[in-house]
């Protein structure tokens, strides 16, 4: 049994299938830094009336104790020796500059304590802003190692309106101690949630379309020629951007990583990729665009609802979208979708299909949906994804020949309303229709396959992928 008293920390390592007890008679966090299945980090606060009890992880892991007051034991260890680094950056959040009281702050000097105690310890560490803080931001903006950092802002406001000229509010990286110990485009262990970030409004800068002016959260990755390219994908949940003239911008090296439940607005510009300066990697995915394809929506096109009541909201929500294709102009779409009856049938339904046809043209499937001018295929990526796959274990149905029904016809109509299509199209059809279904895992490895594989082609045009729909239609998880 060890004793962890306010001040100090311990780390203890979790044996497969030991349950953990965790007790107080002041109060503690408690860390999961690794196990259940690398489900990664969580954080409980343990308190005399509320005893900690973790169940028995089939995989064993790894637990971090922090004493914030009084003492804390764990009930199922013998006693073990803190390292120096461990009480450092302990009594560094302790007591550190600001209010951080183990890794809960309220003010920026908390939050750059916090930075710092991360920077040094020898783990990935979890902090906490206080419900409802006003952190103001220096005019440099920050910079979050997002391999070391993870914080719940708790809804804090994050004010950046001292920032200006071509500064970023937040800047992102990805720096491990270990790079060797991670895949070359790693996810990020850390995660930052809730948090409101406000900038100086979105004219306080010039020349955004070269990219300059102010950035609200900036992902930047870094290529070195010993570790091979090192890029930054951020895990970043739940949060609000406003008044910048870039809401979000990509790296040269740098990936949307995990994004989840994102609102950006008052921006200039959304979301922004920077070009690629790395001649060694191709960085050709500009990114990806998900959208419903309701038939509803082909008929409001038809009849030009646009700008009906109903209508209006859906169809203006597409606006910074286009802007941003406008800006980045793609050369060549990706289009994931699902076919409705127009190629395959439920006695003939491939798990996954690829076009590689040099013209797709749509059919009315009983809809009212008008004929829409014909789809150039890339007809060059769409062998070198078929073959690519095929190396990896995926068996396709390859179509030479292929009719696009309303699945794919209506994502395109929304990103390009004039029907005039720019791009070239390349489509990836998916069963979400008919028994047996592929799963949700073996389609997550699909699309990463076809992410190493369009970086792996020869040719030098940017590539968007859209996807849509197909999950109203599963019944199984």
């Amino acid at each position: 049994m060890t004793t962890v008293t306010a001040g100090q920390s311990a780390t203890f390592t979790i044996p497969t299938g030991t349950a953990w007890s965790v007790t107080t008679s002041g109060e503690a966090q408690v860390h999961l830094v690794s196990g259940r299945s690398g489900a990664g980090f969580q954080s409980w606060r343990v308190t005399p009336d509320k005893p900690l009890a973790l169940a028995p992880f089939n995989d064993g892991g790894a637990i971090r104790i922090v004493g914030v007051s009084g003492t804390t034991t764990d009930a199922a260890r013998a006693s073990e020796t803190l390292t120096p680094a461990q009480v450092a950056a302990t009594q560094a959040l302790v007591s550190g500059a600001g209010n951080v009281i183990i890794g809960v702050f309220s003010d920026y000097a908390g939050l750059a304590a916090a930075l710092a105690a991360s920077a040094t310890a020898p783990q990935p560490m979890r902090f906490m802003a206080a419900p409802g803080a006003t952190i103001t931001l220096p005019a440099s903006g920050i910079t979050i190692n997002t391999a070391t950092f993870g914080c719940d802002f708790q809804g804090a406001i994050l004010d950046a309106s001292a920032v200006t000229g071509n500064n970023r509010a937040i800047t992102l990286t990805y720096e491990p101690s270990n790079f060797s110990a991670w895949q070359k485009y790693g996810q990020s262990p850390m995660v930052l949630e809730r948090f409101i970030l406000v900038g100086p409004g979105k004219n306080s800068g010039a020349n955004v379309d070269a990219g300059n002016g102010t950035h609200g959260i900036y992902t930047q990755g870094r290529i070195e020629a010993v570790l091979g390219n090192r890029a930054v994908r951020p895990a970043i949940k739940n949060f609000i951007v406003s008044g910048f003239d870039h809401g979000h911008t990509c790296g040269d090296v740098s990936f949307l990583g995990q994004i989840e439940n994102p609102t950006i607005y008052e921006c200039r510009v959304g979301w922004r990729q920077l070009a690629a300066t790395d001649s060694g990697e191709n960085y050709r995915i500009i990114g990806g665009i998900t959208t419903s394809h309701v038939p509803a929506i082909g008929r409001a096109i038809a009849k030009n609802l646009q700008q009906d009541p109903y209508w209006k909201p859906f169809f203006d929500a597409f606006n910074p979208v286009r802007q941003w294709l406008a800006e980045t102009r793609p050369d060549t779409v990706i289009v994931v979708y699902n076919d409705h009856g127009l190629n395959f049938f439920l006695d003939k339904m491939p798990t996954f299909a690829v076009g590689a046809a040099p013209e797709y043209r749509n059919a009315d499937e009983g809809w009212g949906i008008p004929t829409v001018p014909a789809f150039s295929g890339e007809q060059s990526l769409s062998w070198h994804l078929i073959e690519s796959l095929v190396d990896e274990d995926f068996d396709l149905t390859t179509c030479q020949e292929m009719k696009v029904d309303h699945a794919f016809t209506l994502p395109m109509a929304l990103l390009w309303p004039d029907q005039q299509w720019p791009v070239r199209v390349v489509p990836v059809c998916i069963n979400t229709v008919q028994a047996p279904l592929p799963s949700a895992a073996r389609c997550l490895k699909l699309g990463q396959a076809l992410g190493r594989a369009v970086a792996s082609w020869p040719g030098d045009e940017k590539v968007l992928v859209l996807g849509t729909g197909g999950l109203s239609h599963r019944h199984r998880g």
